[in-house]
């Protein structure tokens, strides 16, 4: 008996050199495929995902769930958190922010979620705030965060509106020698408060604001907007469009004949995962801001979009909010494990000045506004579906809540009146109103 268990632990022991040989030589965690057997044997980490798969918002949304369940992926490939593996459980926000409550509700209370990843639009988020507060819990936000909030419930993990919106404006100034703008975005939260920022930006550097015209989400005539536009003659238009609402306003530009040559826009929420549901050209020589471009030149996010197209597909393109959810999990992962625990409680209070080697460079959790500190790029956008990045500013910068243009009550004050406007709501599903400031 002593004999046959010596000769099957002497086996055993062979089989775990050959693993650690093996896995050695790939290049990968030796410890790996032990530290995933003991995770699989305990109960998993419930991850819930909260997207819109469905209605206006499906456009930008449904790839962040491919890099979210990427990033799971890879967690578990390495033993998963705290000695547990993580279950995505998926739900459907449907573009709407009552139904995005209701689903982390569920998610929290029924599939016993430790943490939520998901939203898109702001006021998609501040219903998501209200369960995750109301629960104990933490959500992790990747998309376009205007600030004027700060929360210990939520990692804003794309960064601030701050952190392109002045950069953005001050290239236009700089770059293109612009003297006026002309705003156009969304009867919308983070519309309504960055176009706000962008107008301080303007203002400070002595430039004219010639027009701003906000379009109800998910409508409006794109038609009229574009010949508000054009009336006012700016230098250059400042596009805080949500969703799809970008694709009739870009169509529109190029039915009324007014090229980038002509009338370049500098867009803040279209990426390359959108630019493949335009037509063909239309958004090409045109502008975008952002912190992440798939085609800048960092190891980190060649390798990153080399695994991405591996498991999607060579046609799939990255966007910075594919990278900014994916960065969140990875960062929470890290976050947990050196808390032992998923539990939202614990972890939410364990994220001060968490860094983490991203794709766009190293992202790092700021213990004040709980947002990302973030480089800045500028892209042109080109016929293959990818951006030239024109600018960088690869430094990350300090992500901020409350712009120092003004007062923090003017802000809050800012929130309160549109949403007072709104009926107590984050959006309206109100008529344009062009306004002009000459």
């Amino acid at each position: 008996m002593r004999r046959w268990f010596l000769r099957a632990l002497g086996l055993l022991a062979v089989v775990g050199v050959v693993v650690i040989v093996s896995e050695l030589a790939a290049g990968r965690d030796p410890i790996a495929p032990l530290r995933r057997a003991l995770a699989a044997s305990r109960p998993p980490i419930v991850v819930g995902l909260i997207h819109s798969r469905t209605g206006a918002l499906a456009i930008s949304e449904k790839s962040l769930l491919d890099a979210e369940m990427l990033a799971i992926d890879e967690i578990n490939a390495q033993g998963g958190v705290a000695g547990r593996l993580l279950k995505a459980e998926l739900a459907d926000g449907r573009s709407e922010a009552l139904t995005f409550a209701a689903e982390a509700t569920r998610l929290i209370e029924r599939e016993k979620a430790e943490v939520l990843v998901g939203g898109w639009t702001s006021e998609c988020r501040k219903a998501l705030l209200g369960v995750v507060e109301a629960k104990d819990s933490l959500l992790i936000f990747p998309s376009n965060y205007e600030g004027i909030e700060a929360s210990s419930h939520i990692i804003y993990a794309s960064g601030s509106a701050n952190q392109v919106i002045f950069p953005g404006v001050r290239w236009c100034l700089d770059q293109l020698k612009v003297k006026s703008f002309y705003v156009v975005g969304n009867e919308e939260i983070w519309s309504r408060v960055v176009a706000e920022m962008a107008k301080d930006a303007v203002k400070a550097a002595g430039a004219t604001l010639v027009g701003e015209t906000y379009l109800p989400m998910g409508g409006g005539d794109a038609d009229a907007t574009v010949a508000a536009i054009r009336q006012a003659k700016p230098d250059i238009v400042l596009d805080m469009l949500v969703g799809d609402g970008n694709v009739p306003f870009f169509a529109a530009l190029r039915r009324a004949g007014s090229t980038p040559e002509k009338l370049p826009v500098l867009a803040f929420n279209v990426s390359e995962d959108e630019m493949r549901r335009f037509p063909p050209g239309d958004l090409t020589g045109h502008y975008a801001a952002w912190s992440y471009f798939q085609s800048i030149d960092r190891p980190e996010s060649a390798d990153f979009v080399r695994r991405f197209k591996a498991r999607y597909g060579q046609d799939r393109v990255v966007s910075d909010a594919m990278v900014a959810a994916y960065n969140g999990l990875m960062i929470w992962s890290h976050t947990a494990e050196e808390a032992g625990t998923g539990d939202p409680r614990i972890v939410r209070n364990r994220f001060d000045r968490q860094s983490f080697a991203a794709p766009e460079g190293i992202v790092t959790i700021d213990p004040d506004s709980r947002a990302s500190w973030r480089p800045f790029y500028l892209g042109q956008a080109r016929a293959d579906g990818q951006f030239e990045v024109v600018f960088a500013l690869r430094k990350p910068t300090l992500p901020v809540a409350y712009p120092a243009t003004r007062p923090k009550d003017h802000w809050l004050a800012l929130l309160e009146e549109h949403r007072a406007r709104w009926g107590g709501r984050w959006s309206s599903a109100g008529v344009a109103r062009p306004t002009t400031d000459r």
